[in-house]
């Protein structure tokens, strides 16, 4: 199962951010293989290959494999995609060329991007609901064998106020699918525990107050603010 990640130009920086200057070198290499001119005459089978970026980083002088970080690329970020592999061969195509691009740039000295200052708000307001520490209390009612009245008290408080505040912000950042990927994935995973949560306040053969009020406020049906 794929770890909650980021991806587009947000990933990218992550991608910096975790793997510094071998992560600059080989995303300009990926870049440099995909243009050269030279390139174009032979059969191409994706923007760059192996073999071609290996020798872009002897170039450059970097004695480095970027077997790892080719991988990360396409495994964990979706930057990449492979778009031919043999026994001898590997090529691959961009994704999202444009954040490769954009994050090199900035990486050399370039001025970043303006924000959105829309979903600038709806990070603080993400944030601010402390979404991780929603998982854990959830979490923990899940895990435990019998839900006290208090356990169930406090689960109905969630309800009634900071789930409805998650539905309500999971349906905004939906809207910004790239940049606000992890927090959609984030959020998206409180309601899935809540629903897991209420299925277990369910009397035999009807559903409890909690479970239905779980339904109605859905990212489907949830109004807009």
């Amino acid at each position: 199962m794929r770890s909650l990640v980021l991806t587009g130009y947000r990933g990218l920086e992550e991608f910096l951010a975790r793997h510094g200057v071998k992560a600059y070198v080989v995303l300009k290499a990926l870049l440099d293989v995909s243009s050269e001119s030279g390139n174009k005459s032979r059969i191409r089978l994706g923007d760059f290959d192996f073999k071609s970026v290996k020798k872009k980083l002897a170039e450059y002088g970097v004695d480095y494999n970027p077997a790892l970080l080719l991988r990360s690329l396409e495994r964990e970020y979706g930057i990449i995609e492979t778009s031919y592999k043999s026994s001898n061969q590997h090529w691959w195509i961009f994704v999202d060329r444009d954040s490769v691009e954009r994050v090199v740039a900035e990486f050399e000295g370039a001025e970043p991007e303006p924000e959105d200052p829309e979903i600038e708000l709806l990070k603080i307001q993400i944030a601010s609901i402390e979404p991780e520490s929603l998982i854990r209390r959830l979490e923990n009612l899940l895990h435990k064998q019998n839900l006290s009245i208090t356990d169930k008290e406090l689960f109905r408080s969630m309800v009634f106020n900071e789930l409805e505040l998650v539905t309500r912000l999971l349906k905004k950042a939906s809207q910004y699918p790239e940049a606000l990927s992890r927090d959609v994935e984030v959020l998206s995973k409180i309601i899935k525990l809540a629903h897991q949560v209420a299925d277990r306040l369910r009397s035999p053969g009807s559903k409890s107050i909690v479970s239905r009020l779980m339904k109605n406020t859905s990212v489907v049906d949830v109004e807009k603010h």
